[in-house]
């Protein structure tokens, strides 16, 4: 069991696997918010031996 602190400001008694399955969801709902911006080109020339 941890405790863990509420929006509102309460503390809640909570088991540790509940907590985890909570973290899980709210991870895979942002998933799609979570991307990589690098931009990727092609090689030419001389750019393949740096």
């Amino acid at each position: 069991m941890i405790l863990t602190l509420e929006d509102n400001g309460t503390l809640q008694l909570v088991s540790l696997k509940n907590q985890v399955k909570k973290l899980r969801g709210l991870l895979s709902s942002h998933a799609k918010l979570i991307t990589c911006p690098i931009e990727l080109k092609p090689l030419r020339g001389n750019d393949r031996h740096v």
